[in-house]
């Protein structure tokens, strides 16, 4: 509709160009929920791996005297206290994240016509 020179969209065009920007807005959300989880997974073997090493290392290091063992179990050490920190990081990230997604979603439910589409309704 034009009115002296200025048109308006139709409200369809303009609900469905919203609805679009929330969904890939929420694409993006998953995304990074995906990315944080594997990071996490592949975090949480390396650390199991790594305390096994550490506890046989140790014990070996206790039995032998070894200075080679010993410089290993410091490294050891140094990747557990890594792995404490970045595991920490990504529980914020996740956090913020998880908070993102439903700040999101009570946007699209505040805005009654995004809301009645169901890729955005009750996230």
């Amino acid at each position: 509709m034009a009115f002296l020179g200025f048109s308006v969209r139709s409200a369809n065009r303009d609900r469905d160009t919203d609805v679009l920007r929330l969904e890939r807005l929420m694409a993006s959300v998953a995304e990074l929920e995906m990315q944080i989880q594997k990071e996490q997974s592949g975090l949480d073997a390396r650390h199991e791996k790594a305390m096994a090493n550490a506890a046989f290392s140790q014990q070996t290091l206790e039995n032998t005297g070894d200075r080679f063992l010993s410089l290993k179990v410091d490294e050891l050490t140094s990747a557990l206290a890594n792995y404490a920190q970045r595991s920490a990081a990504l529980k914020d990230q996740q956090t913020f994240i998880e908070s993102l997604g439903k700040s999101i979603s009570a946007f699209a439910e505040n805005h009654g016509s995004l809301a009645r589409d169901e890729k955005l309704a009750g996230r």
